[in-house]
């Protein structure tokens, strides 16, 4: 496990806006589909025997990427530093969602008890026990300082730790919630479901949603832009659809095989 790493958004620093941009597709299998800065990291696959990547997070120079499993095991490519991971510490329910902070020293779980894992120099500001609710955790989102988090279930709930200000979240019956996206001032959320609705909280602005145009993929994951009001969405099929300012950089090849997309991974706020 490594003990130390460098401030990574030094290197970021020196690229403008377009030329710091980028994002990964990654799916269940562990193999991964780069755009923009982040496409050195295409065509590679980290995965260990019997596992599932339910996420991914890229470095803050787009050089390297953590894969989360359901297992609660991490897999690291390029600059990414090892902080440990869940599977070390006795996991009590499979994880759903990791976000790394944005110098690249923090991460965190969740897993889909609600629980939240923090390692590196994250903080630990509460869990809440969806179970106990009835009702099953399906994402994470943390602000810009890393002072908090919200998580959400897939039926809508929302709840705020730290310095993250609690928002009203939607209902979703028969529509899963299945990814959240802050703002750049982290005082709102744009929330993804799979049939592909957002819903824009607090300050975040309505942009459009995959279920407004006539597709009938369904929608996996979703990055928010950290240069402006934006993000990006996937489908399973490796589909990536730009809104707001969100510049389009690609999707995954029709004729590469990158098996079910599980998540899409943008370079973290700054």
């Amino acid at each position: 496990m490594a003990t130390a790493a460098p401030d990574l958004r030094s290197h970021a620093a020196e690229r403008g806006p377009m030329l710091d941009t980028g994002y990964l597709l990654a799916g269940r299998d562990g193999r991964t589909w780069g755009c923009g800065v982040a496409s050195a990291l295409s065509g590679r696959e980290a995965r260990v025997e019997g596992t599932t990547v339910v996420a991914a997070t890229l470095t803050p120079t787009g050089w390297g990427m953590w894969l989360a499993t359901a297992e609660g095991r991490l897999l690291t490519q390029g600059d990414a530093p090892d902080w440990g991971s869940p599977a070390e510490q006795g996991l009590e329910a499979p994880i759903v969602d990791m976000v790394v902070s944005a110098d690249g020293r923090a991460y965190w779980w969740l897993g889909v008890n609600g629980r939240v894992y923090v390692f590196g120099s994250a903080g630990y500001h509460g869990s809440f026990d969806y179970r106990g609710a009835g009702q099953e955790a399906s994402a994470l989102a943390v602000t810009a300082s890393g002072g908090g988090y919200w998580t959400a279930s897939a039926e809508g709930t929302i709840q705020a730790f730290g310095d993250a200000p609690p928002v009203s979240g939607p209902a979703f019956a028969d529509d899963p919630l299945v990814a959240l996206a802050p703002t750049r001032t982290s005082q709102g959320l744009w929330v993804l479901s799979a049939g592909g609705m957002v819903v824009a909280l607090g300050d975040a602005p309505d942009l459009g949603a995959p279920a407004d145009l006539p597709l009938r993929t369904r929608s996996t994951a979703m990055a928010g832009w950290r240069y402006g009001d934006g993000y990006w969405v996937a489908d399973a099929e490796g589909g990536v659809l730009a809104f707001g300012n969100a510049p389009y950089l690609g999707r995954r090849p029709i004729d590469s095989f990158l098996g079910t997309v599980a998540a899409l991974a943008a370079l973290p706020s700054t």
